[in-house]
């Protein structure tokens, strides 16, 4: 209902905010990582790997995330509160609402054409790409964060499960649970 078109809205606008170059590096990093997807697909289905057969997903090369074996954790969002988070983003921008990981990750999956995807959240990727995604993204400032590039909309979508699964509290808080469930 209302709160998920309310939360649209603000990853919307925190995109917004973006400047223009590094809103069109998101934007081109993910078009053409769409469309590489599409033809690797159509490729597949010419050599007999077409409907009904098991769709396997390629493993990423390790070049596509930023590198972050050996980097310290720059600006920690896995394992930490909300509020922590958004006390930290508060920072550098008082308005903010939604944390800047949950407005990337959701931004690609709807870019990557998630929503038009069989089993987007069903479906994962290999442990490794999630790893060095995770890795990617905790080693980095945000604003590096449009150097990333996912390779189907299953891996943002991942590590939205992934994030969300690390938060020590839910999402909805114990004392609500009851209200929001009637």
């Amino acid at each position: 209902g209302g709160d998920v078109k309310q939360l649209t809205e603000d990853i919307f606008k925190s995109f917004d905010q973006l400047d223009a170059s590094a809103q069109e590096s998101v934007i081109v990093q993910l078009l053409a990582r769409k469309k590489m997807n599409a033809m690797q697909e159509r490729v597949a289905g010419e050599q007999g790997g077409g409907r009904g057969k098991k769709k396997m997903w390629k493993r990423s090369p390790s070049s596509n995330v930023i590198d972050a074996k050996e980097a310290p954790i720059q600006s920690p969002n896995f394992g930490v509160t909300l509020g922590s988070i958004l006390e930290r983003e508060r920072a550098s921008d008082p308005d903010a609402r939604v944390p800047q990981i949950a407005v990337l990750l959701t931004r690609a999956v709807l870019i990557l054409g998630g929503c038009t995807t069989e089993g987007i959240f069903r479906i994962s990727v290999y442990t490794q790409d999630l790893t060095d995604l995770q890795q990617g993204i905790e080693a980095s400032n945000p604003e590096d964060w449009t150097k990333i590039i996912f390779e189907s909309p299953h891996h943002p979508a991942a590590l939205l499960k992934l994030w969300l699964r690390s938060l020590p509290e839910p999402i909805i808080p114990f004392e609500r649970y009851d209200d929001c469930i009637k």
